[in-house]
């Protein structure tokens, strides 16, 4: 299935369009970026359906509109979060006229192309939990024989993450001879950010784990704990420029001072990645969470 490739190749044709209109006119980029944004949104939608069908039991879908809305809002602050922080706690934002640029350059191809290993892996799990469950002679023989399929699955889509941040990270230094004016390639993004992309994926990869096995309320709540914390450095900062409310945004500026802009999403996302998976550890142990389940082919 070959479906899941398609959010990484409109990403990356959506930024060579961008390259190549760098320095046009306005409107055209930003008509250029929309139209990609969305390309590549409804896109990944698509790929994470397939991931994760409609519940038979229950007649409807387990991919619920909180679920899409935290994890659009946890991407979006991937992207800008960081350099929205930075503009809050230095008196901003400044109205510049320009759209900001990512926090991390390469970061909206990273989380595209990292579409397809994840509904690989989670396609994957759905598959040899299934057969495992068809095998086994007692539900603890089950348990047994699908937890370690669970850790080899994480493990896997978790070493892909890097991978893809270094293909993206050579992709970004690619010489352009044919673009004589194209601006200089961004610099190495910091090691925090790097650490704050590869907790989100882990986040969202176990959010989609048990959202595809019928554990939709425990993705949700995990997402929504996440981006309750990001929202929450954002309004506590803003908040500390009233008078007497100053004590509020110090835990933040503190943090940000010592470790980065990016341990904000980097503490959201490392917090309730592992508790959602450690739950994903004993739910898709049981039976009853693949049973039902009906992957296509």
């Amino acid at each position: 299935m070959l479906w899941p490739l398609l959010p990484g190749l409109l990403c990356a044709g959506t930024t060579a369009w961008l390259v190549l209109l760098e320095g046009g006119p306005g409107p055209l980029r930003a008509a250029v970026y929309a139209t990609g944004a969305a390309a590549v949104l409804g896109s990944a939608l698509v790929a994470v359906r397939l991931a994760v069908p409609a519940r038979r039991a229950h007649g409807g879908a387990r991919m619920s509109p909180v679920l899409c809305l935290c994890a659009c809002w946890l991407t979006g602050y991937a992207l800008y979060g960081d350099w929205l922080l930075e503009q809050l706690l230095g008196g901003g934002p400044e109205l510049t006229g320009e759209a900001p640029r990512p926090s991390v350059a390469r970061l909206p191809l990273t989380c595209a192309l990292a579409v397809a290993p994840a509904v690989w892996c989670v396609r994957g799990f759905a598959r040899g939990a299934r057969r495992r469950l068809a095998d086994s002679r007692s539900l603890e023989e089950f348990a047994a024989r699908v937890r370690p399929l669970l850790a080899l699955t994480v493990v896997v889509f978790a070493a892909s993450l890097p991978v893809l941040h270094r293909v993206t990270g050579a992709a970004t230094r690619l010489p352009l001879p044919s673009l004589p004016s194209a601006p200089p390639v961004p610099e190495e993004p910091e090691r925090g950010a790097a650490w704050a992309a590869a907790a989100l994926g882990l986040l969202l990869f176990a959010a989609l784990l048990l959202a595809a096995h019928g554990s939709g309320r425990a993705a949700r709540r995990g997402l929504a704990v996440a981006c309750l914390a990001e929202a929450g450095a954002l309004l506590t900062v803003t908040a500390a420029r009233l008078p007497g409310l100053a004590a509020l945004g110090r835990p933040v500026e503190a943090l940000v001072a010592h470790l980065g802009p990016a341990a904000v999403p980097s503490l959201a996302c490392g917090v309730v990645a592992p508790a959602l998976l450690a739950h994903a550890g004993v739910a898709l142990a049981r039976a009853s969470a693949h049973h039902r389940e009906a992957v296509p082919g």
